[in-house]
This record gives structure tokens, C-alpha cells and sequence, in this order.
């Protein structure tokens, strides 16, 4: 019971310190946030370009120019939060809701349409 309390603790810390970074900070004039390799590299969009900037303007109330950062992004926020409550809360897991979203089909639904945005992305905008 300690060790779960220590664990959620910590995860509660960097999640609020992760907020309260990226309110303060915004990514696209930033030299300290870091920038995508592949993107740099090959002149593509990986899935995940624009995150750290759609984090940043949904934090600001600016919902449709996180949408032009990553579209799919900010539709996941939803699922992240309901993957994060029944994660934090144990009885959850093993409810419909904890089932639905932790099980198999979702996860691997989940991963199919990211590796769906990256190609997307990258062929129609």
C-alpha cells in the first residue's frame, strides 16, 4: 500500500511539474525543448510533431491551434485521461470502463490509427 502511494506520489509530481513547465514554456521559441530527430533528419512529420506545441496551446485555451499542431493529439486527450484515471485508481482497472480502455483491442486500435495519423499526415497536409 506504501510502495502504490510512493509510486502515484511521484507520477502526480511530474505530471503537475510537466504541466507547470509547459504553461510556462512555449516549445516552438524554446532552445530547451527538444525538437524531432526524424523530422530533422528526413523532412517528415513523425506522429507525434506538434505534441509538445498542442499541449502547450490546449493549456492555453487555444483548442484549434492545437488541432494544426496534432490533430490526433489533442483527440487522444480524452482516452490519456481515462487511461490515467483507471490507472490511478485500482478498482477501476477491473471495472467496464477499466476493460474498455486498458484492454487489448483498445491499445491496439489506439497504436494502428497513430501509425494511421503518421502516414496521413504526411501524404495529405
Amino acid at each position: 500500500m506504501k510502495r502504490r502511494l510512493v509510486i502515484n506520489s511521484i507520477a502526480g509530481i511530474l505530471i503537475v511539474s510537466a504541466i507547470v513547465l509547459y504553461y510556462n514554456v512555449n516549445p516552438a521559441e524554446s532552445v530547451m525543448m527538444p525538437k524531432c530527430v526524424l523530422k530533422q533528419i528526413t523532412g517528415y512529420d513523425c506522429p507525434s510533431c506538434g505534441v509538445q506545441r498542442a499541449f502547450y496551446a490546449l493549456l492555453h485555451g487555444e483548442f484549434i491551434d492545437a488541432l494544426s499542431y496534432n490533430f490526433f493529439f489533442v483527440i487522444s486527450v480524452p482516452y490519456f485521461l481515462l487511461v490515467l484515471y483507471c490507472t490511478v485508481f485500482k478498482k477501476n482497472r477491473k471495472g467496464r470502463v477499466g476493460k474498455i480502455v486498458l484492454g487489448r483491442n483498445a491499445i491496439f486500435v489506439y497504436i494502428v490509427l497513430y501509425f494511421a495519423w503518421w502516414i496521413v499526415r504526411n501524404v495529405f497536409f
